[in-house]
């Protein structure tokens, strides 16, 4: 009975911690980059490439994602599946990086600290952020709270700013 009610409290408290398209961002915001506007202020987003990431048969692709430290990313993550997707990842998305916001499909924008994105079956989400800190981020493609024991579905890398002819 006692484990019955951890999970449930672990249930309640991660479905409030992962931005939907009809909920607000998260609540706990302790340490998150997205409060830190002086990042992803002036930064001009048209300009921006985007990056694609790809959700198929439960997987996300690429597996291995390379983000360089200071420069804006905006990521266009797909759902080719007909089932919604959790992407979630708290250390990417609340201390590895600034989110300056998250687009569900042609929707207006939110802004706030989230620990993942709810991706619905058929459509896109686009986030718009910033890495600050070098590190290697796990990110999971979750359809409940628990994470899976055979570890990671992707791995971000955020690495230094390249320099010379690598950088262009």
């Amino acid at each position: 009975m006692r484990l019955f009610a951890v999970l449930s409290v672990s249930a309640f408290v991660t479905a409030c911690s992962t931005v939907t398209e009809t909920s607000p961002a998260s609540a706990y915001t302790d340490g998150c980059m997205a409060e830190r506007v002086d990042i992803v202020d002036g930064i001009d987003w048209e300009a921006v490439q985007p990056n694609k990431l790809t959700l198929v048969d439960g997987e996300i692709r690429p597996m291995v994602i390379y983000l360089e430290e200071k420069r804006p990313y905006m990521i266009v993550v797909r759902n080719a599946d007909r089932v919604d997707h959790d992407l979630w990842s708290p250390e990417f998305f609340k201390q590895g990086v600034a989110v300056e916001s998250v687009q569900f499909g042609n929707k207006a924008a939110t802004q706030g600290c989230v620990n993942g994105v709810r991706v619905k079956g058929r459509s896109t989400v686009t986030l718009r952020l910033v890495p600050v800190w070098e590190g290697r981020y796990e990110l999971f493609n979750n359809k409940s709270f628990l994470r899976t024991p055979t570890g990671p579905d992707a791995v971000i890398n955020v690495i230094q700013p390249r320099i010379g002819i690598a950088s262009k």
